[in-house]
C-alpha cells in the first residue's frame, strides 16, 4: 500500500520536511517537498534470488 500511495501522490516528502509524529492526525503531504518518486513496482517471492534477478533484468533495462 505504501508504494501505491507514492504512485498516487506522484512522490513522497523528504524525511526532513515531514518528520515522524507519534500520533494520529491529518496528512501533511506537500508536493513541493517531494524527495522520491516511483512509477511502478513488482512483487518478488520472499527469499527467491531467481525471482529478484528476473525482476531486475526485466524492469531496470
Amino acid at each position: 500500500m505504501a508504494f501505491q500511495y507514492i504512485i498516487y501522490n506522484k512522490g513522497i516528502d523528504t524525511e526532513s520536511s515531514y518528520t515522524y509524529t507519534p500520533k494520529q492526525g491529518t496528512c501533511r503531504f506537500n508536493s513541493s517537498n517531494v524527495g522520491a518518486q516511483i512509477k511502478s513496482y513488482i512483487k518478488v517471492v520472499l527469499g527467491s534470488e531467481d525471482d529478484l534477478q528476473k525482476a531486475v533484468a526485466t524492469y531496470l533495462t
